[in-house]
């Protein structure tokens, strides 16, 4: 890495164009990096924006203004930037925002103080934040953000109560039961044009017809399957439902 070597001609053509050419310019003129012109320019103290000495009557105007009139206002006052207003301000601790600030700390501290007191007595604090239970939004016929109110539900006593026991020499009429294999007209018949009502219970085979009478839906068995549970199952095609898998050979659950 070469160094260049500033001529008394190179220094005095700086110090009559740095005013009116950049640093890319110069930097291309001879021949140098940019900030090597940089650091040319400060050893030469050639500065193109020297910073402003405020004066006591500025920073006095300053100190009178700076709530009545803005940033942009008093830059135009000074013919400086408004990033030197704003410095300026601070450096003096002139802030518009104290009263904001002030406010904020008196919140954060009521805040505190009411985490404390919640702390100690937390029940007190409950009925500030929970909904009321009798006022539940109403889902159609009322405007968004409007509350329907409903009675609480009343809760239901059981009492128990001892039934009489009916006497001995009564006679006992029990109500024929209708046994598990006995199939009324109806559902006889439907099992003879739908096939057989499935029940997990029974074992099918490929072809067999079977009614759902969950879905309302007969369907051919097409296929018998494994589950990864290893339990034994049946797809069966449904003319409405489509095709569905169903577990069969289910071992029933033996009496207590």
């Amino acid at each position: 890495m070469t160094v260049k070597r500033w001529s008394k001609e190179d220094e005095n053509f700086l110090m009559n164009s740095y005013s009116k050419l950049d640093n890319n310019k110069l930097a291309d003129h001879f021949g140098v990096s940019k900030i090597a012109i940089q650091r040319k320019l400060a050893r030469l103290k050639l500065l193109r924006q020297y910073q402003k000495k405020w004066t006591d009557g500025e920073e006095k105007f300053l100190h009178e203004n700076f709530l009545k009139m803005s940033d942009r206002e008093l830059a135009k006052v000074f013919n400086v930037t408004e990033i030197s207003i704003k410095r300026k301000l601070a450096r003096l601790g002139c802030r518009r925002n104290l009263r904001h600030k002030r406010q904020k700390n008196e919140l954060k501290i009521k805040i505190i103080a009411h985490k404390d007191d919640s702390s100690k007595n937390p029940k007190k604090d409950i009925p500030a934040f929970t909904l009321n239970k009798k006022s539940v939004r109403s889902v159609s016929g009322s405007p968004e953000g409007s509350f329907k109110p409903v009675k609480p539900s009343k809760a239901i006593k059981t009492v128990n109560r001892r039934i009489p026991d009916a006497p001995k020499d009564a006679p006992v009429s029990a109500a024929p039961e209708k046994s598990r294999g006995s199939l009324s007209r109806e559902e006889s018949q439907s099992q003879s044009l739908n096939g057989n009502q499935y029940s997990c219970f029974k074992s099918y085979e490929i072809g067999e017809l079977i009614y759902h009478k969950t879905w309302n839906d007969s369907g051919k068995v097409v296929k018998i399957i494994r589950t990864s549970g290893g339990h034994k199952a049946i797809v069966v095609e449904f003319s409405r439902a489509g095709q569905k898998t169903l577990l069969s050979e289910v071992r029933e659950p033996e009496a207590i």
